[in-house]
């Protein structure tokens, strides 16, 4: 006759306390990746605005590869930045004396910036974060986050972060089939900037630049949100709009964002009703327009973002008057 075994037996102790660990070790690893992986995401938000570096990285985007060489320095509080394309038209930009915490949401020159602060916070709405190990990039040891979307109307994204600084040295765009459609990538960066290279980008003199485009001040460019006749009526979970504005000929300009993917809208006059509505894409940009009548008025809708050609179509059929 088998005899009975208590539960409270230190052999049944031990199974049951063996059974939960096994249970449970999967759930505490994930948590504790994804808490690392929200860490190594604050750390990025600044380290971009905050660190003194200069590097050459590379951008590829629709077949078309660009090679840009960056300089960053801060002082006294105010970012100092000069960028020298490397390939195709000369072509040289400085972002002088603005202040951190302007955001650059959008930005045509660095698609590797990453989202201010404020969206940080909010980007486990439409993402699950997942670190991924580490690799090597640029010659440095990097930590790699996937920030992979809740649902299909948005792409995912693959972050190489500099272990030691949080520098965010690789960003890849990828689509729902695992394709690179956007990358980013340093192939050389140094932290160790030589002293007159940062008295000279801190204090520029026109003159001393003849080639280069002067796209700041010192002064910020605000977000702001204006009252506007026009609004869209579905966007994707998580996005938020953060800038809205209208100028004398009556356009309306409005951008909404979730943290990574931005989208804006375009809503004018049409002088041309008999143009069809289409849809365009280059890379992961895509661009719908379509026509809408409202009191007797034709107008034209553009709505332009890095998200999927479906989901900028359903934003664009959803933009009407309020």
């Amino acid at each position: 006759m088998s005899k009975a075994v208590s539960t409270g037996s230190p052999t049944v102790v031990r199974t049951l306390g063996l059974i939960l660990f096994l249970a449970l070790s999967p759930v505490v690893v994930a948590l504790e990746d994804v808490e690392q992986a929200r860490t190594l995401l604050k750390k990025m938000v600044s380290a971009n605005r905050e660190l003194n570096y200069q590097g050459v990285f590379t951008y590829e985007h629709a077949g078309a590869l660009k090679s840009i060489r960056i300089t960053h320095v801060v002082a006294d509080g105010l970012e100092y930045e000069k960028l020298q394309y490397l390939n195709g038209p000369r072509r040289e930009i400085l972002r002088s004396g603005v202040s951190p915490e302007c955001r650059r949401l959008g930005d045509e020159f660095l698609k590797g910036v990453p989202m201010p602060t404020e969206f940080s916070s909010h980007l486990e709405t439409s993402y699950e974060l997942f670190l991924k190990g580490e690799d090597r990039v640029a010659g440095r040891n990097v930590r790699v986050i996937h920030v992979v979307p809740r649902d299909g109307m948005r792409y995912g994204y693959i972050l190489s972060l500099d272990r030691e600084t949080g520098l965010l040295l690789q960003s890849l765009l990828v689509a729902g089939n695992r394709r690179v459609m956007e990358r980013f990538q340093y192939v050389d960066v140094s932290y160790q900037l030589a002293s007159d290279l940062v008295a000279a980008l801190v204090a520029p003199r026109q003159e001393q630049w003849p080639d280069t485009e002067f796209v700041s001040d010192g002064v910020c460019t605000a977000q702001t949100i204006q009252e506007v006749d026009w609004s869209a009526r579905w966007l994707p979970p998580g996005f938020r709009q953060i800038q809205a504005s209208i100028d004398e000929t009556g356009d309306t300009a409005m951008v909404f964002t979730d943290g990574l993917s931005n989208v804006s809208v375009f809503v004018s006059p049409n002088k041309n009703p008999a143009f069809p509505p289409l849809q365009a894409q280059r890379g992961a940009t895509v661009a719908q327009m379509t026509q809408v009548n409202h009191n007797g008025k034709e107008y034209q809708i553009c709505v332009v973002g890095e998200v999927p050609p479906a989901t900028v179509e359903k934003i664009a059929a959803s933009v009407a008057p309020k």
